[in-house]
């Protein structure tokens, strides 16, 4: 089970509200791997919301998923980034606009954000699923990183991930 933040359901209440971003690598194309996360956090929370970056790989596959879930189309927002009109910073503009919309004129029990990502924080220079993943944990938002070549992690909160 996905230990996102405090112990989810399991109580005989409703379960409490999960609002989430997903984001990863272009390159992704695993779905049951995502198809499974997301599973796993239904059972343990209602996901009400989800937001992803619009981009091909593990941003489209995680909205997919998060539709065949039960999150309502209308519930899966994508945040495409500007390229054109922004240009080299588009990618960070987007991940600070959804990690505004994640945090801002919420009632969700509970945030999170979830990358699908192999060799995480490995490249040079910090791509966008490692901003996402670092300005989400400055602001004391959980970020589970999922990928083939490590086990599931949860990442550490407020603080800097990455120089």
């Amino acid at each position: 089970m996905i230990p996102l933040d405090g112990d989810g359901g399991g109580g005989l209440g409703p379960l409490p509200e999960l609002r989430l971003v997903g984001c990863g690598s272009r390159n992704w194309d695993d779905v049951d791997l995502v198809a499974g996360r997301i599973r796993e956090l239904s059972v343990r929370y209602r996901i009400a919301e989800v937001a992803h970056g619009a981009a091909p790989g593990a941003d489209t596959i995680f909205a997919d998923a998060c539709r065949a879930a039960g999150v309502p189309p209308g519930d899966v927002h994508g945040f495409a980034a500007d390229w054109t009109g922004v240009g080299l910073g588009a990618g960070k503009a987007r991940n600070r606009a959804m990690l505004r919309w994640l945090t801002v004129s919420t009632s969700a029990a509970r945030l999170g954000v979830v990358v699908f990502k192999d060799a995480f924080g490995m490249n040079p220079g910090l791509g966008g699923s490692e901003d996402m993943a670092d300005i989400a944990s400055r602001e004391g938002v959980p970020v589970l990183v999922c990928s083939h070549d490590r086990p599931d992690r949860l990442l550490p909160y407020r603080q800097r991930l990455f120089s």
